[in-house]
């Protein structure tokens, strides 16, 4: 029907990870654990790269929250 979303987070334009929003899902199964990263200065920009999206309703009603 729709199909997933897939993303990657960046800061400073350097890839932190992958996410994938599968069909249906309200949050996503392989959500990016910060606990193992560098830490992120407040000039440092974050970016969420939306690379692909589903056919049928291509990222209706997309929220994104990043938590700090």
């Amino acid at each position: 029907m729709g199909g997933d979303i897939h993303a990657v987070v960046k800061v400073a334009g350097n890839a932190l990870g992958a996410v994938i929003i599968q069909e249906g899902q309200t949050f996503p199964a392989n959500a990016i654990d910060g606990k193992d990263l560098p830490a992120i200065r407040p000039d440092q920009p974050i970016t969420l790269d939306i690379t692909s999206v589903g056919a049928t309703y291509p990222g209706e009603r997309l929220v994104v929250t990043i938590r700090m």
